[in-house]
């Protein structure tokens, strides 16, 4: 039902995030804006994919991981660099990666990486509400949901049996991870059983109490999914511990407390080195629990997304300071660095292509609202642009003025700018 691609996960799920001890050095080469490291990651990727032979739009293999893993991670980063910036070599690569998908995923057999990929490339076809990467979604999805009852699995069938074969290969954090991901893409199709994924995902979090050195990257991606796919609400979660006496991010007992636990999780001024980092886990007995580059763009992911679907939520204080620390593990070459504070390489620290995906994701979910040139102000340049391209539909091609996606350049996107106009980052 469910064979070898599923076995795999359990094997090659996420390179663990190792809790140990990091010191300061500053990365002299750390791209100065928002549109720089956009470029020199996505740029790496496209310069580093395979072009030819079986793995044509996969790439190689890297330290411990075979050519091929993580490829919907990507070309999911690929089609937001597009979106981000309407190069095309994007935009050909991403689909190039989402072709070696297709050839290689049948049936019920897509990743979590690879469904969201599905999605962000039906997000850039020339029609993304009828095009071949969100028919094979639904198709994906309809798969699952077709699947009859296991008795391995207490009987469970389609949506609910799918989940718990993830939940046994995987540990919580991890588990929760991918569902996370297939619970976008599944409210991006309107799947019948998308509120059974938003359920799981819930119940999945729950689970991630436990200790592990994923916790806070994993609250950071449940709540970026939890905000895009319905309301942060009174639902209930428990989620956080307050068992370290010293810290005061507690527990969350509503949806709706989430985003401000995750905030509560940034290291403060008292810890020079790491500050401004998010500490890996709920229980951190020291500073040196931080500054993990994948731990830092979830959480900074998940705010982003709890102030996109709330007003209330306004995490700029939070969001602006990590972003600026989470510039650093990006090398001169477009290399991700998982350690974000220790770079160039120092003891464990390593990179992977995956890395690069996923910080492609990052960077388009953490720009400034109405920040159109990616330079990390919201200013008059933003406004020409819009200007230049004003009420200019853009169908096929791609503008980097129509900040909402729509495919028009209109009162929507001028209202984004107004959002965010005259904010900025400081530089370091």
């Amino acid at each position: 039902m469910f064979p070898t691609r599923m076995i795999l996960r359990g094997v090659f799920a996420l390179m663990a995030i190792v809790s140990a001890n990091a010191f300061a050095l500053s990365n002299p080469n750390a791209p100065a804006s928002t549109g720089g490291g956009v470029k020199r990651v996505a740029d790496r990727l496209v310069a580093e994919q395979l072009t030819t032979g079986p793995l044509n739009g996969a790439w190689p293999a890297k330290g411990a991981l075979p050519a091929g893993t993580f490829t919907g991670t990507m070309a999911a980063g690929l089609a937001e660099a597009y979106w981000l910036t309407c190069d095309p070599a994007y935009k050909t690569a991403a689909e190039a990666a989402g072709v070696w998908i297709w050839d290689n995923a049948p049936g019920c057999e897509l990743f979590y990486d690879e469904a969201y990929a599905f999605m962000q490339l039906s997000q850039i076809a020339c029609d993304p509400n009828d095009n071949q990467w969100r028919t094979a979604l639904g198709e994906f999805y309809t798969c699952l949901e077709s699947q009859l009852p296991d008795p391995d699995y207490g009987n469970l069938a389609g949506t609910e049996l799918f989940i718990a074969m993830i939940e046994y290969y995987l540990d919580p954090p991890f588990a929760t991870f991918e569902v996370a991901y297939y619970t976008v893409a599944a409210y991006y199709i309107d799947s019948p059983d998308k509120t059974i994924w938003r359920g799981e995902l819930i119940r999945l979090l729950e689970t991630s109490n436990a200790v592990s050195g994923e916790q806070i990257m994993t609250l950071g991606v449940a709540t970026w999914a939890l905000a895009q796919t319905d309301d942060l609400d009174t639902t209930a979660v428990f989620v956080g511990s307050t068992t370290w006496g010293n810290f005061s991010g507690g527990v969350a007992e509503q949806l709706q407390e989430l985003p401000p636990l995750l905030a509560s999780y940034q290291v403060p001024s008292a810890y020079p080195i790491y500050y401004n980092h998010f500490y890996s886990v709920y229980d951190p007995p020291n500073q040196g629990f931080s500054g993990w580059t994948e731990t830092n763009i979830y959480a900074i992911m998940g705010l982003d997304a709890a102030a996109e679907s709330d007003l209330s939520y306004d995490y700029r204080n939070v969001i602006d300071p990590a972003w600026a620390v989470t510039m650093q593990p990006v090398d001169l070459n477009g290399d991700v660095w998982y350690n974000a504070i220790s770079v160039p390489a120092t003891g464990d620290n390593d990179t992977y292509y995956h890395y690069a995906g996923g910080y492609l994701q990052y960077l388009a979910a953490a720009r400034l609202p109405g920040d159109i040139n990616l330079d990390d102000a919201v200013d008059i340049e933003d406004m020409q642009i819009i200007v230049i391209n004003w009420l200019g539909a853009t169908d096929c091609s791609c503008s980097i003025a129509d900040l909402n996606r729509d495919r028009n350049v209109n009162l929507l996107d001028l209202a984004q700018l107004g959002q965010g106009w005259l904010l900025s980052r400081p530089t370091y």
